[in-house]
Parts: C-alpha cells; structure tokens; sequence
C-alpha cells in the first residue's frame, strides 16, 4: 500500500499518546486510533475482509456534544486482481446519550473527503456517515472505543459502474484523553524534592439549590417559581385542594364542589350579585339589592306568584287570582243566605252570619272598594222594585259600616228587577232573582 497504511495510523496514535500529551493543556481533548474492519460494497468488491485504520482528534464540546476529526485507510481487493487504495479525512458529531464512565452510548453524523487509488484510474469521492457507538472507561485517562458506522461515497470509479457505494464499518480501538501533567521541580542537586505530607480537610459538596425556597430541590421542583411561605406538595408545587385550579393560597373560596367553574379567585361565578351562585341559583336574573332566599330567588311571602318585593296587597289569601301587583283582581259575590223581610229592607236575624263573614273577607282585602248590588224580582213596578233594590242595598252597607269598613269603600246600588238571574215565572226562579251581590274592585 502506497502512502499511510494500516500499521502507519495505529503507530501514528500511539506515538500522540506518548509525544502529544504533555503538549496539550486541554483536558477536553482527546486522541482515538481505532482498527477499522470495512464490509466494502459489492459493486466494487467481493471481499469481506477489508482491514484498515482510523485516527480522530476530538474536543469535548459540552455534555451532550464532541466534534472530532480524523483520517483513515482502507485497501480494497478488486474481483479481477489489483486493489484500492482508500485515504480519507472527515469531520463527525459525536451526541451522547450518556456521560456514564462505565456505558457511554453516542450516536455520531459526519462529512469528509476520501481518494481512492487504482491502476488506471483516480477519484475524489465525498462521503457521508452515519452510525452509533460506545465507550467504556478503562482508567482515568483512558477509555475503550467501539462504533458501527454506514457510509455512502459519491464516486466516479469506472470499476464501480456507478456513482453511489454503500458500505459498512467497525472501528475497535482507544479514546485517550489528552491533558497537560504535573512536572516535577529539579532541585539544584538534580534531585526531585519529596513532597510533604499536608493534611487537608475535605470541602463538603454545595448543598443541592432550592431557588424558591420551598424545601424542593430544583431539580425534582414541578413549580420552581412558588412564592415565598406557601405549603407545597412533594413535586414543590402548592395545594390545591378542592381542584379548582386555583392553588389554595389564592384560593377565596376552598370548598368549591368538583367541576364547577371558578374565577381568578377560585369562586364560582354570581351574575346576579345576590349571594347564591350560578350553579344554584334558580332565578339567575334577580335585581339588584334584592334578598333572595338559598335558591337565589325572592321571596314570596303569599304564595301569590309575585315577590314580596313588588307585591302591594303582600297578605293575599291563599288561591286568590291576582293581578302584576300581588292583589286579587275584582270579582262578583252572591251573598247567598242574606235576606229581607217581605217588601222591606229589613235584614232577617239569620243573614248576620253571612253578612259577618264577607264583612271579614272585605277587611282582608284593604286594596279593594266594594259596591253592594241589590236585585229584585219582577213583581211590582219598577219604579217600586228600583227604589226597594237600593234600599237593601244600603241597609247591607249600613251593616259593614257597623262592622268596622270605611264607609269610602263601600256603594250602595240598585238594579230592581232589570238583571235577573232565573226565570221569574216560578217561585224558585223569583227566590234567585231577589238576591245581593258584592262587586270587588281595585281602588
């Protein structure tokens, strides 16, 4: 093999451990000859056996990342006689995955330049590699290298027939790292002094950082931002016990029941303002400064259907039908059981009690006015049945008078025999006919 040869790049490596160490200060830098086996393409060879060799010099970038040079040889057997002869130097990204003395994994990426030598014929090839690899730590200068690598070469070889090549390496060899040691002092004697014996106290290591100051260590800490003085959990994020979202330290409202929406300060929303959330409150409109009662709605003390709040009659007898107002709107009464001596407007003894009654059903009703109506049946005139209609009904409101109702609500009219409610040609018919009837009405 013309030029560098295997034995030559193996020796040029282990004369850099030797020579090149002391003159290099960075221990970030390192030396790795390798022996190279190459499963060369078919469309160039058929022989399995390639050997050659590969020196890199690399840096330690970070604590994921090397950047290595390097140069290698192959000798390539062709299938009718002669060889190849492969020099080439590229440059590889080393990424690790692992900085683990005993296992450290990497995967590596590269670029590089490689010639290739054979009777009658020359190329300049750029190639591309892509492989994974390990080292493990031998001592502390040295470690045991190992990679598999793919390589594609962009050729012109006319023994090739094609300007792809697709072939495969190991690289077995050491990772040397490369550091400036200690020189001994010379004495005047030419003697090396004997160092003496300093006893040291060992540093103890840096307590772990807590930039928050929660009590969890930045490196586990979920939520490294927690304010000073609050509780936190184990991952050193703060409670929040009702998950709400909201952190309990925020939290104005810390039992709010699961899935219920919540605002900034942990409560549920009151669109109305009067006390009840949304959640719970049935009448979500409620006006302001209303009282409500646990339901969210105002109270209706009558049961009328209109709150307390706009009802004016607010003591409205259960099952009266009402008005906007809460006040039971205006309807007829037939004082059935109210009766006169015979052509008179004398009350009879046995109508008190239907007249006590309703006069206790108008005082329920302050809101209202009241208009007596007297009826007669047909016999007699009218000018007679008219004048003895509102007799009788004057002597009814005369009566209510007597029982306490303001004389201002109260009317007194008569009908005669205009308005009759049954047939006046039997004497049941008349009975009905001949009767008093209270007309309610808002005043």
């Amino acid at each position: 093999m013309a030029g560098i040869n295997t034995k030559s790049i193996i020796l040029m490596g282990l004369a850099a451990m030797g020579a090149s160490t002391p003159a290099l200060a960075d221990p970030g830098v390192y030396l790795a000859p390798m022996l190279g086996y190459l499963n060369p393409d078919n469309k160039l060879s058929r022989t399995n056996d390639v050997w050659g060799g590969r020196l890199a010099l690399g840096s330690v970038l970070s604590d994921r990342w090397n950047l290595e040079v390097g140069l290698a040889s192959h000798e390539v057997g062709l299938p009718g006689g002669g060889h190849v002869n492969q020099k080439g130097f590229g440059m590889d990204g080393l990424y690790f995955f692992s900085r683990d003395p005993a296992f450290a994994p990497f995967g590596l990426l590269g670029l590089g330049y490689m010639r290739s030598d054979s009777p009658g014929d020359r190329d300049n090839a750029v190639t591309a590699n892509l492989g994974l690899g390990f080292l493990k730590q031998i001592n502390d200068r040295m470690d045991f290298r190992a990679d598999l690598r793919y390589r594609l070469v962009d050729t012109d070889l006319i023994q090739v027939g094609t300007h792809r090549l697709d072939d495969w390496l190991i690289h077995l060899g050491l990772h040397v790292n490369l550091g400036k040691p200690a020189a001994p002092a010379i004495l005047a004697s030419g003697a090396a002094p004997v160092a003496e014996s300093v006893p040291t106290t060992p540093i103890p290591p840096a307590p772990p950082s807590d930039s928050d100051g929660d009590g969890v260590i930045d490196s586990i800490d979920q939520c490294p931002a927690t304010p000073p003085g609050r509780t936190v959990d184990a991952r050193g994020c703060e409670f929040d016990s009702d998950r709400d979202g909201i952190v309990d330290g925020l939290d104005q409202c810390p039992g709010t029941p699961a899935d219920r929406q919540v605002d900034a300060k942990g409560c549920e929303p009151d669109s109305d303002g009067d006390t009840v959330v949304d959640a719970l409150d049935q009448c979500p409109n409620t006006p302001t400064g209303r009282q409500v009662d646990a339901k969210g709605c105002e109270p209706d003390s009558d049961g009328d259907a209109v709150v307390d709040a706009l009802d004016q009659c607010p003591d409205t007898p259960k099952g009266d039908t009402v008005d906007e107002k809460g006040c039971t709107i205006a309807s007829s009464i037939v004082l059935k059981g109210v009766t006169f001596e015979s052509d008179k407007a004398t009350l009879r003894p046995e109508s008190a009690r239907v007249l006590d009654e309703a006069a206790e059903a108008i005082q329920r009703y302050p809101h209202l006015s009241v208009e007596v109506v007297g009826h007669t049946d047909s016999t007699g005139g009218d000018a007679h049945n008219q004048a003895l209609s509102e007799q009788r009904a004057q002597a009814v409101c005369d009566y209510f008078i007597q029982k306490g109702i303001e004389a201002q609500r109260l009317k007194a009219t008569g009908y005669g025999a205009s308005k009759p409610v049954a047939d006046n040609k039997d004497r049941q018919g008349r009975e009905e006919n001949r009767r008093v009837e209270l007309l309610l009405k808002p005043q």
